[in-house]
């Protein structure tokens, strides 16, 4: 028996600490994720918003269309003024907005969409306007010329075709613009892709919603296995009060741990980015800014994961100082009783003789002994008179 308890104590202290170990990091990733706010804030503050647009456009210089000439500075700025700032976030945080109710259960699919409206009538604007400011500052053709057909075209006049009116060709440039295959590959809904087997696209990721149901399972299951190991701990051990010194020992043992893990995690996160970024300079902007939002997410989920080891900690204390004025109470209340038996001292000191019979084991000091002596010595003197006396 004594062997099973002994196997079963270990396995349970290991248990114990296993356990310690992964309930931060649970509890970190779920006060983050759980919900979009902190998410949102992150893309807001990381200013990816504010340059993805540029980026993106930077990166396509080479691949434009036969309309538009992304080289083309006017043109450029033009493309990236149709897709502003606050149109991204809107976009992003509707569709992380779908993407945390299909998660949660709320939804069967993600319904991701884009709507192209407002980018397309900006473009259409901001390409007439460029298209205009180019033909102000030109002078007129002294022959005819054919008439351009896209805003490419137009950006590369050196002089504007005397047949044709300036309207009719900032026209043109507008409805080049409305039809531009920049728009052509952007479909509205996530939901209805296919991959190449006919399967919609987001059935690859169903291990999300479920990654995220066992997830929220073990907030539960965790704390309630830790304090069944500790039980056991406690019951298996020699004594109650060595149990509990050994869960204390291990809570602060492994709260020291974990807040070393917790902030090893975050400062190893940050020196793997350099070896992340691509490098194509052009995208290492934007890729720099996706990290950055990476990185404020780990910096929460690490903050969380240091409350709950230093909570580990302050309880571990908390248990060893209960342990310790249990034994101190204990101690003094000995002490009385010995005291009230005419001991001064419930402890064994140097000296000490033990006295056994068949029943009991006592104890006394080498003072009680002397007294002791004293006593029979004075007896026995008063015994050898009075025989003397009578004799």
């Amino acid at each position: 028996m004594n062997i099973l308890r002994r196997i079963g104590l270990g396995l349970a202290t290991l248990a114990f600490g296993a356990l310690l170990t992964a309930l931060p990091p649970l509890i970190g990733l779920f006060m983050v994720f759980n919900q979009s706010g902190p998410l949102k804030n992150a893309l807001r503050q990381s200013g990816l918003y504010e340059s993805a647009a540029s980026v993106t456009i930077d990166k396509q210089a080479g691949q434009q269309d036969a309309q538009l000439a992304l080289d083309n500075a006017a043109i450029r700025q033009a493309v990236v003024n149709a897709f502003p700032p606050a149109y991204l976030q809107t976009t992003a945080e509707k569709n992380i907005d779908s993407i945390y109710s299909w998660v949660h259960g709320d939804t069967k699919e993600p319904q991701l969409g884009i709507n192209l409206e407002q980018p397309r009538q900006l473009l259409s604007e901001n390409i007439g306007t460029a298209v205009k400011q180019k033909l102000d500052g030109l002078p007129v053709c002294k022959e005819r010329r054919s008439a351009p057909t896209t805003p490419a075209e137009l950006m590369a006049l050196d002089c504007k075709p005397p047949n044709i009116p300036d309207a009719a060709l900032i026209e043109a440039a507008r409805n080049q613009a409305l039809t531009s295959s920049l728009f052509a590959k952007t479909t509205e809904q996530m939901g209805t892709l296919k991959d190449e087997n006919g399967q919609p696209v987001t059935a690859k990721f169903r291990v999300i919603p479920e990654a995220y149901r066992y997830m929220v399972w073990s907030l539960f299951i965790v704390p309630l296995a830790l304090i069944v190991m500790a039980l056991a701990i406690i019951c298996w051990s020699p004594t109650k009060q060595i149990g509990i010194k050994r869960v204390g020992a291990g809570l602060i043992t492994n709260g020291v741990f974990s807040s070393i893990l917790a902030l090893g995690a975050v400062w190893g996160l940050t020196y793997a980015t350099r070896f992340i970024i691509d490098q194509d300079r052009t995208l290492a902007t934007l890729q720099g800014k996706v990290l950055e939002s990476v990185k404020d997410l780990a910096v929460g989920v690490r903050n969380w994961w240091l409350v709950v080891s230093v909570g580990y900690i302050i309880i571990g204390i908390a248990l060893l100082i209960m342990i310790r004025l249990r034994q101190i109470n204990q101690t003094e209340h000995n002490k009385s009783l010995n005291e009230s038996m005419g001991y001064r001292n419930d402890v064994p000191r140097a000296g000490t003789t033990f006295i056994t019979d068949e029943k009991s084991t006592t104890y006394v000091t080498q003072e009680h002994i002397d007294h002791s002596r004293a006593d029979h010595q004075t007896r026995s003197a008063k015994d050898y008179k009075s025989k003397g006396t009578n004799t």
